[in-house]
């Protein structure tokens, strides 16, 4: 696992800004369908069990730009915003799948920028393919250390909209 990072805000910022505008190589050839809604807290073990009842304004991507793998694979990932920070989630690897690692980079107003990595599992798509057609998703699944606590593993639904 990676330990845990900081940068000042104003910096933080500032490389995710420039982040977001990175698009280069095979990512560019990349279709992204996104989609907004709703991450709800539904479960949780007992080291947070007063986030259960939570929700963040989610966006999920096919593909979220700045987030490249070595070989300039666009991956997808979550955006998760409620008024103490932004969550931003990607797999290690080049996609999600049912259980794996995930990479979780957090700007909130008392840490500036931290990123860690942990596991999610029971990890399902409604539909299991998105393609163009896909108005609506729905994501399901458990991540393990979403608040930094090692024993902290939620339970979570998570429904959005297609964006045009």
């Amino acid at each position: 696992m990676k330990a845990q990072s900081k940068l000042s805000g104003a910096t933080a910022l500032a490389a995710l800004a420039i982040a977001a505008t990175v698009a280069t190589g095979a990512a560019a050839q990349q279709t992204q369908y996104l989609f907004t809604g709703t991450f709800l807290v539904t479960a949780a073990s007992k080291a947070c069990k007063n986030m259960v009842g939570d929700t963040r304004a989610m966006s999920y991507g096919t593909v979220l730009w700045g987030m490249q793998t070595p070989d300039k694979v666009a991956k997808p990932g979550m955006v998760l915003v409620n008024p103490n920070g932004t969550v931003v989630i990607v797999p290690t690897g080049k996609t999600f799948k049912a259980a794996g690692e995930y990479e979780l980079t957090q700007v909130d107003r008392w840490n500036g920028v931290a990123t860690w990595t942990s596991t999610y599992s029971e990890l399902k798509f409604q539909p299991s393919k998105i393609d163009a057609a896909t108005t609506q998703v729905t994501i399901t699944g458990k991540l393990t250390k979403l608040n930094f606590d090692d024993n902290c593993t939620v339970t979570f639904r998570a429904v959005g909209l297609r964006n045009p």
